[in-house]
């Protein structure tokens, strides 16, 4: 999502639209967003179509997301956005298409590899503070104190 939403800051920026707050008009779920900030949003979406219609692209791919329970709709759904959302950037359609079939893997059980992901992150930050450990055995210990608490 985060690639989705730098291309619409991208072409934002290329228009020249300029509005105090827009970006995280964009960047917000349209159901977080409060009533003011709906109707701000859509007169600048009015103002500028081409912005309207790549905020629909994104809003279309984050109910893929909340909508797909299996792995051969997540699957036509998202080749169908690959196809339209190539209007908004190639990289972000090249990137769905490199990578499709992980994602649609996402939709048979609705797991992700954050937690795997952030406990990697833990142990890059220990051994940045561990340079200059003796040995392994040292390094080993402080990881199993940091995640066992």
């Amino acid at each position: 999502m985060a690639i989705i939403n730098d291309e619409l800051n991208k072409l934002r920026k290329l228009m020249g639209v300029h509005e105090k707050g827009l970006p995280h008009l964009l960047w917000k779920n349209k159901e977080d967003l409060k009533d003011e900030q709906k109707q701000q949003l859509e007169v600048i979406l009015k103002e500028h179509p081409c912005l309207g219609i790549a905020d629909e692209i994104k809003e279309e791919i984050r109910q893929i997301y909340q909508g797909c329970r299996t792995f051969k709709g997540a699957e036509r759904k998202l080749e169908k956005w690959i196809r339209i959302g190539g209007i908004l950037d190639q990289s972000s359609a090249s990137m769905i298409r490199k990578h499709l079939s992980g994602i649609c893997n996402y939709f048979e059980n609705h797991t992700t590899n954050g937690l795997i992901e952030g406990m990697n992150t833990k142990i890059k930050l220990i051994k940045r503070i561990s340079y200059g450990f003796t040995n392994f055995e040292h390094l080993r210990l402080r990881l199993f104190a940091c995640f066992n608490s």
